[in-house]
Formats: C-alpha cells, sequence, structure tokens
C-alpha cells in the first residue's frame, strides 16, 4: 500500500485548489502543473514539493481527489457544483477590465481557481478593489465570468 502524507493545512490547500478540478483521464498529465502553478503563492513549498513528485506520487494523489469528488453511485465531477444561474455583481466597468486583463489568457472550465489567482494578481496593485471583489467570487461566479470573456471574444456573425 501506498500514500504521502502531508500536514493539515498542506492537505487542506490541495483539497481547496481540487475543488473546481473534474477528475478524468486526460486532465492527469496537467495535473502537476495545475498544483504547482494553484498553490504557488499560498503554499511556495508544497509546490516545490508537488512539481518534484515522481509519475507514481501524483497518481496517488490525483486518484484520492478523483475519489473524493465522484458522487454516489455517479461518475467523477467537481466537488462543488457551481450555482445555477451564478453572475457576478461587478458594473460594466469592471467587467471591461476583467476582459482586458484577461488578454488572451483562457483556461478551461476546470482550472476556474487558477483564472481566479490569475485576475487578482493581474488587477492587484492597477485596481485593489475589484480585485478584492474577484477574490471573493464564488466558483461558479469565476466559471460565469470566464464563460462571459469567452463570448465576448468570439466574433460577430
Amino acid at each position: 500500500m501506498s500514500y504521502l502524507r502531508f500536514r493539515l493545512a498542506e492537505y487542506r490547500a490541495l483539497a481547496a485548489a481540487c475543488r473546481s478540478v473534474v477528475f478524468s483521464d486526460d486532465f492527469f498529465p496537467a495535473f502537476q502543473g495545475f498544483l504547482a502553478a494553484a498553490l504557488g503563492d499560498t503554499q511556495p513549498d508544497l509546490a516545490r514539493r508537488i512539481a518534484r513528485f515522481r509519475r507514481y506520487q501524483l497518481g496517488i494523489l490525483f486518484e484520492h481527489f478523483k475519489g473524493q469528488t465522484a458522487g454516489p453511485g455517479g461518475p467523477p465531477g467537481p466537488a462543488r457544483e457551481p450555482e445555477g444561474g451564478a453572475g457576478c455583481d461587478l458594473t460594466g466597468d469592471e467587467l471591461e477590465a476583467v476582459a482586458q486583463a484577461s488578454g488572451s489568457f483562457w483556461l478551461p472550465q476546470r482550472f476556474r481557481a487558477a483564472y481566479r489567482t490569475f485576475l487578482v494578481r493581474r488587477l492587484g496593485q492597477a485596481a485593489p478593489d475589484l480585485s478584492r471583489k474577484l477574490a471573493g467570487l464564488s466558483d461558479g461566479q469565476i466559471e460565469w465570468l470566464g464563460q462571459w470573456v469567452q463570448e465576448r471574444r468570439k466574433p460577430s456573425a
């Protein structure tokens, strides 16, 4: 039997990072980089440790959190479903600032935490109030915001 050991704070940070992940086999190759990026600011030592994991260690961690997000009798899915119809309480100017800050940045839905982190950092000095607002958004609101930005980028027909 193989296992990994983490301090409680480390495990909680890992669990929080994995909350928005849809664990599928095609995500496994990106899992290590995702965790290292997601933990880089809050748990830099843990991020470096994860970056040095061997494949089998990463597999243990991946399978653990994959099991944590599987519903009863159902396929694996996100640990927390986005809230239905969850928009953001942002002004038009704030939405425009987010769209501009996003630039060409794009991540699939399962990387909501990384998108939030990116926006908070990017806008931190230029718009600290907006940055704080974005940090407090739920996963569902971040998903909505990301979709809004993506839709805005599509050329008009």
